[in-house]
């Protein structure tokens, strides 16, 4: 479980550590603007961590309300945001019902979002052509926020269990099976649905579904 912990919380605490020191060094450089940017960066990565914690606990936090969000817009900015953090080079494509919107709990729907695309970046590593593309979907009136990789894929065995705590197909990459497990947790406590698949042809598709099952 520690092990575990220390591979999710890895990445907030990381971006904390990094801003921390930029704002250290470089302060006298930089505009009131730019440092208030970077204090908010800091306190959201924070509270990404302290998410991660609670998730795993069972919980959102009671601050946690829903709200009306435009979801096309935002995931396209938080997606673009994040796969930069990550240092992803491949192919990016959206496929958005824009416009689309949805009440949901802005802070899970991010660490939700946050914790498929580095499964995918994870998943594309050892691809020659790497492709992540983000969808935002109204299908049968659920909304279908979607994020498909072209790496190896689930096996029938592992995608039976994905979703659970410990089950990973990341091994070799120090994945210890908790990202899609606090994503369910989050899922479940905003009233959606998770759903994992393999692709025919290899690669990976997991959807969060918003709205009634």
């Amino acid at each position: 479980l520690v092990g575990s912990m220390s591979h999710e919380l890895n990445t907030p605490l990381a971006t904390i550590l990094l801003l921390s020191r930029d704002l250290e060094r470089f302060r006298g450089e930089m505009s009131a603007q730019e440092v208030d940017e970077v204090v908010r960066s800091i306190v959201g990565e924070a509270e990404r961590a302290n998410d991660i914690v609670g998730l795993v606990r069972g919980h959102v936090g009671a601050d946690q309300a829903a709200e009306q969000i435009e979801l096309c817009a935002f995931l396209s900015e938080l997606a673009n945001a994040e796969l930069d953090r990550l240092g992803f080079t491949g192919e990016r494509r959206f496929d958005l019902d824009a416009p689309l919107t949805a009440s949901v709990m802005k802070r899970a729907l991010v660490q939700i979002v946050a914790n498929l695309l580095r499964n995918a970046v994870e998943a594309s590593v050892l691809r020659r052509r790497k492709r992540i593309t983000i969808a935002v979907k109204n299908q049968d009136d659920r909304v279908a926020i979607s994020v498909e990789d072209r790496g190896p894929g689930f096996s029938p065995d592992v995608l039976a269990r994905l979703g659970e705590p410990f089950q990973t197909t990341k091994e070799a990459q120090g994945g210890m099976g908790l990202g899609l497990y606090v994503s369910a947790l989050l899922a479940k406590q905003m009233g959606a649905t998770l759903t994992a698949e393999a692709l025919r042809g290899g690669g990976a598709r997991v959807s969060l579904w918003l709205g009634p099952s």
